[in-house]
Parts: structure tokens; sequence; C-alpha cells
């Protein structure tokens, strides 16, 4: 799983099989997003994963509680790509460095 906000948008976000996007997917598997991301994740990817899972899927309490569990010290920022800091979301110690439209845009993460 990649750490970058632009990537876990993107896999959020994608279309699968142009039925709908992942969150809406009869198909998705929430227990092996949580299974992969177990594995593979680092603190930062927790960050990112709980916070946009917070504002995409907002019902989804297992995967927010899973990263809840996760969270490591330090700060980082949603889109590591942009310097600037942004907002500071202190619940998910994440600086919010990207536009509230960027979230919930599916063109931006195609």
């Amino acid at each position: 799983m990649g750490t970058g906000s632009r990537g876990l948008l993107a896999l959020l976000h994608r279309r699968v099989e142009r039925r709908g996007a992942y969150g809406e997917h009869k198909q998705r598997n929430v227990g092996r997003l949580l299974d992969v991301s177990r594995e593979t994740a680092s603190g930062a990817a927790w960050k990112r994963l709980g916070f946009l899972t917070e504002r995409l899927w907002p019902a989804e309490a297992k995967i927010i509680a899973a990263a809840r569990r996760h969270l490591t010290t330090g700060y980082v920022r949603l889109d590591p790509g942009n310097r600037e800091h942004g907002k500071l979301s202190k619940r998910w110690s994440l600086w919010i460095n990207v536009s509230p439209s960027d979230l919930t845009s599916e063109s931006n993460a195609s």
C-alpha cells in the first residue's frame, strides 16, 4: 500500500469495471483492505486511510477503528508531494494540505 494520498485516493475512488467507485461497489472487501493494510501500511498510511475513510465513507467504522489503533507519533502531510502544511488534523496527526474538493472529486483521483 503506497503512503501517498494521490495513490490512496485513486484506490478509494477507482472505478471497478465501470460499475462504481470502490466504496460503493458490491464486491468491495473491507476485511481484505484491512489485511493488506496491516501487512504493508506504515503509520503514515494508516493516518491517511483513517482520515480519508471518515471523509468518503463515514459509516465504515471498522476501517476508522483499525486506523485509530495503528496511529503513530508525529505529523505527516496528507499529500507528501505537496510541501505546504495546510490545516492540522489533531485527530489523525495529519497536515491536510489538499483542498476539500480534491478529496471528493473522482476526476482528480483517476
